[in-house]
């Protein structure tokens, strides 16, 4: 990053985005970056100091206000709890290569989407790695139990798929990097919530395990599908959709173009979840759950 905060003040970043395109030309994040001139924490947009607008006379003095109906505030246990949701996704590698993404739930089972394991035979060679958080750190992998239970919704339905993990991941990890199983709740009708924040934790391109933090607001929700802007990309389907109480409220699948905006009238991309409710149903009816 320090080559390419030199880099950037002599104008070249887009020099070295082309000649790494030339190594790795289908790199995700370098095609991104080669089309939108900047690489993350490199550059951007520059930054211009409005004169301060102090308050009218006649108006009581406010040094701090909330400045939307959507409070940023957040209870520092939101980041205890996260820690602990992170450490049950995990990296689903297929032997060919692909990625997708995945995450543990009670009694060893495994979810992800359907497109991702999509029948016994590929969850008979494919692996579930735990803990490949940054490059540095070595995966600990599982087979996944292709001859016990496995439930799924095929893709052009639901697209999720349960199957069970190999050994004892929670147990195992007791003494070194403990692995909590992300329980699934049944949510109320109504939720979640639109407007609200869509966290997802996921291993986008396959890459270290990454959190979408933040740009991340549902703009749509019914019984089966939520859809929200939050950033994914190839290797993160089948990723926990998490709401602000750490609750997971779906289960990250595609994206799609949105109808145009009428104020803009622009066409929009968003993000697409199967709503945890459908998966909870599919569960049940395969006697995985009781809930």
């Amino acid at each position: 990053f320090s080559a390419l905060d030199e880099a950037d003040k002599q104008g070249m970043v887009g020099d070295i985005v082309k000649g790494a395109l030339k190594e790795y030309p289908k790199h995700p994040y370098l095609l991104q970056a080669d089309d939108n001139g900047l690489i993350p924490g490199v550059g951007g947009v520059e930054f211009i100091t409005a004169s301060w607008q102090g308050p009218a006379a006649s108006t009581s003095l406010q040094y701090e206000v909330l400045t939307s109906r959507l409070t940023t505030f957040l209870p520092v246990e939101f980041m205890e709890t996260g820690l602990r949701r992170v450490r049950a996704v995990v990296r689903i590698r297929h032997p060919e290569g692909k990625h997708g993404t995945g995450f543990l739930t009670d009694d060893n089972l495994l979810i992800t989407n359907n497109h991702v394991i999509p029948s016994r035979e590929v969850a008979a060679i494919v692996k579930a790695e735990f803990h490949y958080d940054t490059q540095d750190m070595l995966p600990k992998q599982y087979d996944l139990d292709a001859t016990g239970d496995f439930a799924f919704s095929p893709t052009k339905l639901d697209d999720w798929t349960a199957v069970r993990i190999k050994g004892d991941p929670q147990k195992d990890s007791l003494n070194t990097y403990p692995i909590e199983p992300i329980k699934l709740f049944r949510l109320p009708p109504g939720e979640p919530a639109v407007p609200g924040p869509a966290f997802i934790i996921q291993h986008p391109a396959g890459g270290p395990k990454q959190l979408a933090l933040y740009n991340n607001m549902l703009v749509y929700a019914d019984e089966r599908r939520i859809q929200y802007k939050t950033d994914t990309l190839e290797g993160s389907s089948g990723s926990p959709v998490f709401d602000v109480q750490w609750r997971v409220i779906g289960l990250h699948h595609s994206g799609g173009w949105l109808p145009k905006n009428p104020n803009t009238m622009k066409a929009e991309y968003a993000n697409e979840g199967i709503h945890i409710n459908v998966v909870l149903d599919g569960l049940k009816k395969a006697g995985l759950t009781t809930r």
